[in-house]
This record gives C-alpha cells, sequence and structure tokens, in this order.
C-alpha cells in the first residue's frame, strides 16, 4: 500500500477533483505510517507530502508535526526542523520525541535550554536513559553541575549499561566502581 501512496502523489496533480485518489480518501494514521516507511527509505520528499497531508486532515495531532521536523533535521533545516517540534508541542505538551529533538538541536546553541528540556523529559518519563545521558554530558559542560552530571550519568548507566561506552573516560571514572563495568571486585 505505501507503494500505492507513494505513486500517487507524483499523479495526484493531474486527476480531476471528481476523481478519488488513495491519499484523499486516506486517513490521518494511514498517512503518516507511510510516511514514516519513506522516511525509513529515504525517500524524504515524498514522506515530507504525506506528513503535510496529514497535518491538514488534522492539526490538533502531533505525531506528523514531529515527523515533519525530522525530515527537516535530517536535511540540516533546523530551524524548520524546530519549528515544527514547537508546532507537535502545541498539539500535545507532553509529545516526548518532540522534546527531545529539539533538545538536541537547542544543545549546541543554548546548553541551560537544553538541560531544562532534558528535565522536563526525565519528568514525563522518569527510566529514559538516553534523556539522563545527554543530560548528564551538558551537566557536565556547564559551570556547578558535574555533580548533579556524576548521578545523571550514572542513572543512564544504571538504566541502560551500554550506554557506557558513550561516556567520557573522565566522566565514566567519576561514576561508582559496578557502573564503570569494572563489577564488584573494583568496590573491595
Amino acid at each position: 500500500m505505501v507503494v500505492a501512496l507513494a505513486c500517487s502523489l507524483a499523479s495526484c496533480g493531474g486527476s480531476s477533483p471528481s476523481r478519488s485518489t488513495p491519499t484523499s480518501t486516506a486517513s490521518y494514521q494511514t498517512l503518516v505510517a507511510a510516511g514514516v516507511k519513506l522516511l525509513s527509505t529515504g525517500n524524504t520528499d515524498a514522506a515530507e507530502q504525506l506528513f503535510q497531508q496529514a497535518i491538514t486532515r488534522n492539526p490538533r495531532e502531533p505525531v506528523a508535526y514531529y515527523n515533519l521536523g525530522v525530515v527537516y533535521q535530517g536535511a540540516g533545516d533546523t530551524r524548520d526542523a524546530l519549528r515544527q517540534y514547537r508546532k507537535a508541542l502545541t498539539a500535545d505538551p507532553r509529545y516526548v520525541p518532540a522534546i527531545f529533538n529539539q533538545a538536541i538541536i537547542i544543545a549546541r546553541s543554548n546548553a541551560p535550554l537544553a538541560i531544562f528540556f532534558y528535565r522536563q523529559i526525565i519528568h514525563f518519563q522518569p527510566d529514559s536513559p538516553t534523556a539522563f545521558l545527554n543530560l548528564g554530558l551538558l551537566e557536565n559542560q556547564s559551570k556547578g553541575l558535574h555533580p548533579q552530571a556524576r548521578r545523571d550519568l550514572a542513572r543512564a548507566v544504571q538504566l541502560d549499561p551500554s550506554l557506557r561506552g558513550s561516556i567520557p573516560r573522565p566522566l565514566l571514572a567519576g561514576l561508582p566502581a559496578a557502573l564503570q563495568g569494572r563489577g564488584r571486585a573494583a568496590r573491595r
């Protein structure tokens, strides 16, 4: 069905108003699902069109805005990506994927605001290891937040031990021995 939707996009411009195309009758969920599938195969132009159609169908749902933001972020257009993430958050202020991607973009230029967003994510999803990891890494760069950074990085590794490899060695050395990957023997 995804192929039919993608093919109909190219031909729908020439169809008569009385003729129904698959995308003209597709539900919001169908358009978003087809867009996500196209996005995963790298067909960003067709995915973008489907997300825009989904937004037209239901501008009160966050998912199409978020995915449109992902398209723009992937293309390096962070300004439009942020705009779409904000629209997703207007539709649902607790939509964590939009908060997360927004924090990733904003961290480059405004670490305190990104820290705020990561803490908001943790408030909504207290067991989010990547939010703790990114938060701890940002806190480590911020003056006065080093002890909190160690606690947040430790929590990230506690939730997902595979994240240990994402923590620079000097920071990893500041974590409890069991979280450094040295096991119980190192604690004695």
